[in-house]
């Protein structure tokens, strides 16, 4: 039998796809937000701690710049999500133990920062 024309088919479905994939423009905070709000209840988790690592990683890069009062805000909402994270997980009766390993991993660049 002759697979080859299959094979080929396949191959460029998977090419397309991956360059679809890679060609998308990355998704703001708030679509992000929006998105985790309306996920299944098992998707919210992971949702809410990439908004928390966002915003961490937001306050840092806040702090350095000197606005303060936007870090703070940056803060925040860290706490918030990592917060509705956790409820997430509870009520969802899954992920609960990788939420929070999640929630107690901080990015290097955070963990080695040079404020007291």
């Amino acid at each position: 039998m002759n697979n080859m024309p299959l094979r080929i088919t396949i191959t460029a479905v998977v090419l397309a796809t991956s360059l679809l994939a890679f060609a998308s423009k990355p998704e703001t905070l708030q679509e992000l937000i929006a998105r985790a709000d309306s996920a299944r209840p098992e998707d919210r988790p992971g949702l809410y701690i990439e908004i928390a690592q966002r915003q961490l990683k937001s306050s840092d890069e806040l702090y350095t710049a000197a606005k303060v009062e936007d870090a703070r805000a940056a803060v925040n909402d860290v706490v918030t999500y990592s917060e509705k994270a956790h409820d997430a997980a509870i009520q969802s009766g899954k992920k609960l133990k990788g939420t929070e390993i999640n929630l107690r991993k901080w990015p290097p660049s955070c963990a080695t920062s040079n404020a007291i």
